[in-house]
């Protein structure tokens, strides 16, 4: 892993020594930091209105949420879970509010609700997140929203017309009047969710493993090829004959039983790992051209010093470290 450090400067109304929660913003005003749980919520108020790309990235530890976002943002985190070296996540309390198009979030742990609200939010992407649920509001549609690489834990609900595409996701009661693109996915259906396969319509699933009870069902406008499911009855729309039933969960996943929690892997047994998708590679989110790796994919925040003397016009000086990704 490669380190390096970077200098910033902050004001010192911003600075707390003591903390080790730190957002640094990017944009055209330049290098500013923010510290404490409400440095997220600071760095977003600060953004000057325009300027583009503009970058936050996030260090370990939680910080409160924000119910709006700008337009053309990126937020980088530290990782949805505890990293290889031991790398702590980012945690953001409370959910998030995402308003505008073009909104990039990456590496980021949501305790609570990310929330697409407004009339038309495209090109949306989500990588390397675990929400507690999604939900899309407003109304209007949301366009070519794409979750990469997340885990979605309670719910995920989509509104009037939307499209959204999970490519290696693992998404608890998905459904929706919307339009989703399935692929190398995990889609669950407990026996106490409120929804089914039968509210996704309209939808394609592909290489994917769906868990759900016995009497499931797919309707007969999602198209269905080369998944693996616990239960007969989710095929019985589908015109193909690619899918295929394992009834027993043992059968399929190595430490999931019904049962979800986030340390869960969702890596199949050698057996089940024999099922081949459209690809020829392995169905469910170890498969495909982007097999499930939870590690951010851009450098991560790691530790967070103020350094030195102020400067005359009252600012510190503030070294960060940082580690490179992983690939």
């Amino acid at each position: 892993m490669i380190l390096f450090v970077l200098a910033v400067i902050a004001s010192v109304g911003n600075v707390q020594a003591q903390s080790s929660l730190v957002a640094v913003l990017n944009d055209g005003q330049g290098t500013r930091a923010f510290y404490g749980a409400e440095a997220l919520k600071n760095a977003v108020s600060s953004i000057i209105e325009g300027t583009n790309p503009t970058v936050i990235t996030l260090s370990s530890g939680t910080f409160n949420g924000v119910t709006s976002l700008k337009k053309g943002l990126t937020i980088r985190g530290a990782g949805m879970s505890v990293g290889d070296n031991g790398e702590l996540p980012t945690i953001i309390a409370g959910g998030l509010t995402v308003n505008f198009d073009n909104i990039k979030i990456e590496g980021v742990y949501v305790n609570g609700t990310l929330t697409v609200s407004g009339y038309s939010n495209s090109n949306t992407q989500l990588l390397k997140c675990r929400f507690g649920e999604v939900e899309y509001t407003g109304v209007g549609n949301a366009y070519n929203n794409h979750f990469i690489h997340c885990i979605v834990a309670n719910s995920f609900s989509t509104y009037k017309n939307s499209s959204v595409t999970l490519t290696n996701c693992v998404v608890n009661s998905l459904a929706g009047a919307g339009v989703f693109h399935v692929n190398h996915s995990v889609l669950l259906y407990p026996t106490d969710s409120e929804v089914s396969p039968a509210d996704i319509a309209q939808s394609s699933v592909v290489n994917s493993i769906v868990y759900a009870p016995e009497g499931a069902e797919f309707p007969s406008t999602t198209t269905l090829l080369n998944n693996l499911g616990t239960t007969a009855s989710l095929w019985s729309n589908s015109t193909s004959n690619s899918n295929a039933t394992r009834a027993d969960l043992t059968t399929i996943f190595t430490d999931y039983n019904g049962e979800y929690k986030d340390e869960l892997t969702f890596r199949l047994t050698d057996n089940a790992a024999l099922y081949l998708g459209t690809d020829n590679t392995q169905v469910g989110i170890y498969g495909g051209e982007l097999p499930f790796d939870p590690q951010p994919t851009n450098p991560r925040i790691i530790k967070a010093n103020v350094v030195g003397q102020s400067t005359a016009d009252g600012k510190l000086p503030v070294e960060l470290q940082v580690s490179g990704a992983n690939n």
